[in-house]
């Protein structure tokens, strides 16, 4: 919803009377919205919305590598990671998931505008293809 605000002069109003809530829980959701982990937590939200798997888990070792959400569909195995970075590669982290998860395909979801593989099983995907649903499902089941 705040999307439809770009470039015009914000008044937080408007999305509040929308939403049944106050002004300020509406401003109070912004700063929210700044902040690193809520931005992925909106984001993994996003990405459980459109794909409505039968499960999804956070996967993380004692050494430190992590991942975002690992998705066990039908006889997929995928991981999602979301990335702040305007140019990801490929991490530490990613490639022990990739190895100890046997992932087939690992998406990589950052705020840039193009997609484009890293390798053969990783791909870097906009966070704006998540307001496509059938684009949603065709990068991660097609």
């Amino acid at each position: 919803m705040v999307s439809h605000f770009n470039a015009q002069t914000w008044n937080s109003a408007d999305p509040a009377r929308s939403l049944g809530i106050s002004e300020h829980t509406v401003r109070r959701y912004l700063d929210l919205l700044g902040d690193g982990a809520t931005s992925e937590g909106l984001v993994v939200e996003e990405v459980l919305r459109a794909l409505r798997p039968p499960e999804g888990y956070f996967w993380g070792t004692h050494g430190g590598a992590e991942l975002d959400l690992f998705l066990p569909i039908d006889d997929r195995r995928i991981g999602i990671e979301i990335k702040r970075s305007d140019a990801p590669t490929v991490s530490a982290s990613m490639r022990s998931a990739l190895s100890e998860l046997r992932l087939d395909r690992l998406v990589v979801i950052y705020p840039g505008p193009h997609s484009y593989r890293l390798t053969d099983h990783v791909s870097v995907e906009p966070v704006m293809l998540l307001a496509d649903e059938a684009a949603t499902h065709a990068v991660f089941y097609g």
